[in-house]
Parts: structure tokens; C-alpha cells; sequence
């Protein structure tokens, strides 16, 4: 896979050592020498003095940081780091896991044996294949009923009328093989593995229309993991703080249309955080990816209250740099560049089929148009489970509560609400039982799977399983 190495390198700046990662590497290597050393301090202290913190775009603890520049608009330090880093291709500051089961979005996955049956009785692979496959409003609306995700959907679009009931569907670790043009019939997809360099995921426009037959579906390249870069800056200089970067969890949350406020200047039609959800943070400047089990909830089981950390969805900004071709610090980003406001390359095309007109100034001098504060759902899985689901994998062992899974409780006695899977969930994790799965449930949940002293559940990625319910509360989500 391009950008992927077996061995790769991060920077511990309390020193002058490379520490190594990945298979077979030892714990530490010979000291690097001084003028490498110097080159990345220099690409940090470029990149602090280029992406400054602004006040109005609030975040985790009142900050967060903006993404500025481009090739086309700012090039200045932000050209100088990235030449820097483009001397060495293969200097990696951070990394997506090499083991599937030290992910947060695949570990769920490959606990459940190697392969998996499909209905036909076919055996599934449950490993990273190169196999094709076809994304369809079928295979769309089979994913959202795995996950609990038709009520919230409903919800969603019940309260904002203007989104046409319209979603976008992001699926981390994935490639558009064709199809992507067409607003009917199937894209055809192959999965890939993110590695925090590169655009490896891909969005999906999918109009959802009443009846479920005449959906309308596009597809676009992007990314949904935070760019190496923003990582690099913590790895490098881990007493900034102000530059964390973050990574949003799969599940159902939900954007707004409005603006993104950088340091000098505005980008319109940003689909910004509306709702509230934990994301996953790795603090320890010494650890070179986000490993379930070893990377922390942001916030921890001790605060339960989650912020609305500037986890966007917006253009990505790099254009055709052959190294850095998105700028993410954990917002949700589309290819293409938006430059004096003006969107071109895929995220233009987003736009239009998200039916998201471009915005002009109002007479105050700011940007608005009619789709200003109409809310979007977002519902965030991975390429991996849209492979099983398209080659037929056992419904029943595909189903997953994670955040923004819902039922329609309302209403019920509670003789009834006690045969309803996310209900009997919320109440043995002792949150209000709403039929919601929110961000309280979440860290619950996460506070109860890192208790391995009660069940043998390997890890806290904030996902229930079949197997998990069943053996944790004896409770089927069939």
C-alpha cells in the first residue's frame, strides 16, 4: 500500500532518539544525528507559528486547531514543513496499527473469529481482503439497520425537512474503484487501510427517499483519521498541548451547515460538529498510534461529559502534494480545496449532491445561504463491515450498538421496554433509558470494558457486539 512501511519512526524530542515501532522492531535505536534532530524541531516550530488557535472556533478546553493554507493560498511555513518532511518519505511520526485487533474500528471485527458466515453459507474473511465490492441503497440500508441507526435517521430528518432527507455515510478504510460519478445503481468500492498519510476512506452522498426506491447515492475520496501532520506536531513537541489531534469514533452523529472560523479567514459551507460525542485522543508522546486499549477517551469514565471538539466535515485543503494530501486534526474531510470560498475538486461535488448551495456574504459582511443550520446525519463505519454486509455476512452477527444507535421506546410500558435490546443496555449501565445510545452510555460502556476483572472482553472501544451482550448481560440483539 502506498505510504506504508513494515518499520516506521517517530521522534521522542525529550532526546535525540528515534524510537521504533511495528514488527520486530527493537526498543530503541542509535542516536540520530544532530541535524536531523534539527530539521524536525524546525518543522514543529514552523507548524505552531502557521496554524495559530482561534477563540471563536471552540473546542476541547475552549481550543482547537484550525487548518489554513494550501498550496493555491498559503504556502509560506506550512511549504517549508512539509518540504522538510518530503526529504524523507519514509519518516513516519505516526501510524495506523498493524494489527487489526489493535484498532478501534476493526478490533469488534476480527474477535469474531477469522471468517464469518454469510447467509448463503459461505465463509467470510474477516481480515483486510482485496476483494471488490458494490455499495448500493440496499447495502446502505442493511448497514443501518446492523447498527440501530433507522431511528435516529428518521429522527434526524423529522426535525429538519430542508436536509431532503439527505445523509452522508462515511466509511473509513476505503477506495472508490468506480461508479463514483453516477447518482444510481452501485459504487463499486475495495477497502483499504488508513495510515493517517493518505485519503483512504470515502463518503457517500445518499439521498433516502420514502419508499426505498428511488435513492439516489455518489461517492467521493477523503479521509475520516486526523493527518500525520497534526499528529507529527504532538509527537514533536508534546508541551503543546493546544494541538491535540483527535479521532471521532464510528457511529450516527450529526453536522450542521455553517461556517468554520480560521485565524484569517472563513470557510463556508462547513458541515460543523452538532452533536456531542467522546473521541479518542493517544496522550503519550512515546506512542507512535492509536492503539484500543493504550490510546484514552477524551473525556475519561470520570468527567461523562463530551464536548463538541471542531470534528468538521470540510475540503482537504492539500490539492496534489504527492506526501501530505489532506490536513485533518480530527475533522471528517473531503478531497479538493476551497479557496476565497469558492469549493472546487470533490468536495464542490459534495456539495451539490448534498443539495448545500454555495454560500454568499449577507449584508453583515458574513457567509449564510438557505441550508445554513440544517442539520445533516453522519453515519460513520468502516469499508470493512460494508464488505461483509455486500457479500451477504450473517445479519445477526454483523449487529453493533456503538453511539447513535437508537430504538423508539417512547411511549412503551415497561414490561415492553424490557424486550428491547438498547433499553435493557442503558439500564444495566445505569444511564437514562431513553432508547438512545448516546455519549453517557458510551463512557459507561468504555468504563465497564476496561474492567476486565468482571468478563473477558478484551478491549474498551465503545462497541457492543453480539457475542458481548450475550456474554457480559446475557442479552440478545437479534
Amino acid at each position: 500500500m502506498p505510504g506504508h512501511t513494515t518499520r516506521r519512526t517517530f521522534l521522542a524530542t525529550t532526546t535525540s532518539t528515534v524510537v521504533m515501532s511495528g514488527a520486530g522492531a527493537s526498543a530503541q535505536q542509535p542516536t540520530i544525528d544532530a541535524e536531523l534532530a534539527k530539521r524536525n524541531r524546525d518543522m514543529a516550530d514552523l507548524m505552531i507559528s502557521e496554524f495559530k488557535l482561534d477563540p471563536v472556533n471552540r473546542g476541547l478546553g475552549n481550543t482547537t486547531a484550525p487548518i489554513i493554507g494550501g498550496d493555491n493560498t498559503r504556502p509560506g511555513k506550512i511549504q517549508a514543513a512539509r518540504d522538510m518532511i518530503k526529504g524523507q518519505p519514509g519518516y513516519r511520526y505516526f501510524q495506523w496499527p498493524d494489527q487489526d485487533s489493535e484498532t478501534f474500528d476493526y478490533g469488534h471485527i476480527v474477535q469474531m473469529g477469522a471468517e464469518v458466515q454469510a447467509d448463503g453459507g459461505a465463509k467470510l474473511n474477516t481480515s483486510l481482503t482485496a476483494d471488490e465490492f458494490d455499495v448500493t441503497p440496499t447495502l446502505l440500508r442493511r448497514m443501518m439497520a446492523a447498527n440501530f441507526f433507522d431511528e435516529s435517521l428518521d429522527v434526524a430528518h423529522a426535525g429538519y425537512a430542508k436536509a431532503g432527507r439527505r445523509v452522508v455515510v462515511a466509511l473509513r478504510g476505503a477506495q472508490i474503484v468506480s461508479g463514483a460519478d453516477g447518482k444510481t445503481g452501485a459504487i463499486r468500492l475495495r477497502e483499504a487501510r488508513p495510515n493517517h498519510r493518505e485519503p483512504l476512506c470515502v463518503f457517500i452522498a445518499w439521498l433516502r427517499s420514502e419508499d426505498g426506491a428511488s435513492d439516489l447515492v455518489s461517492a467521493y475520496s477523503g479521509s475520516t483519521v486526523p493527518s500525520e501532520i497534526y499528529l507529527a506536531l504532538h509527537q514533536t513537541t508534546p508541551e503543546n498541548n493546544n494541538l491535540r489531534a483527535s479521532m471521532m469514533p464510528q457511529g450516527l452523529h450529526l453536522r450542521v451547515v455553517g461556517n468554520m472560523n480560521l485565524p484569517k479567514t472563513v470557510h463556508a459551507n462547513t458541515l460543523r460538529q452538532h452533536s456531542r460525542t467522546p473521541v479518542i485522543r493517544e496522550r503519550n508522546r512515546n506512542n507512535s498510534s492509536f492503539k484500543v486499549g493504550v490510546s484514552t477517551w477524551d473525556p475519561d469514565v470520570s468527567g461523562m461529559t463530551a464536548e463538541i471538539v471542531g470534528a468538521h466535515i470540510h475540503a482537504a485543503f492539500w490539492g496534489n502534494d504527492p506526501l501530505w494530501k489532506y490536513s485533518s486534526a480530527g475533522c471528517q474531510v473531503i478531497n479538493g480545496v476551497v479557496t476565497n470560498n469558492v469549493a472546487s475538486g470533490e468536495i464542490a461535488e459534495f456539495y451539490k449532491a448534498m443539495d448545500i448551495p454555495v454560500a454568499t456574504k449577507s449584508d453583515g459582511g458574513s457567509y449564510t445561504s438557505a441550508k445554513y443550520g440544517v442539520v445533516y446525519p453522519l453515519a460513520l463505519l468502516s469499508g470493512r463491515e460494508a464488505r461483509l454486509h455486500a457479500q451477504g455476512a450473517n445479519l445477526l452477527a454483523m449487529r453493533r450498538v456503538r453511539i447513535g444507535s437508537s430504538v423508539k421506546i417512547v411511549g412503551l410500558s415497561n414490561e415492553a421496554k424490557a424486550a428491547i435490546p438498547i433499553a435493557q443496555i442503558q439500564n444495566r449501565l445505569r444511564v437514562s433509558q431513553d432508547g438512545r445510545f448516546g455519549p453517557t452510555g458510551l463512557l459507561k460502556l468504555v468504563e465497564l470494558q476496561a474492567d476486565r476483572q468482571h468478563h473477558a472482553n478484551p478491549f474498551p472501544d465503545g462497541v457492543i457486539t453480539p457475542a458481548f451482550a450475550q456474554r457480559v448481560w446475557q442479552i440478545s440483539l437479534g
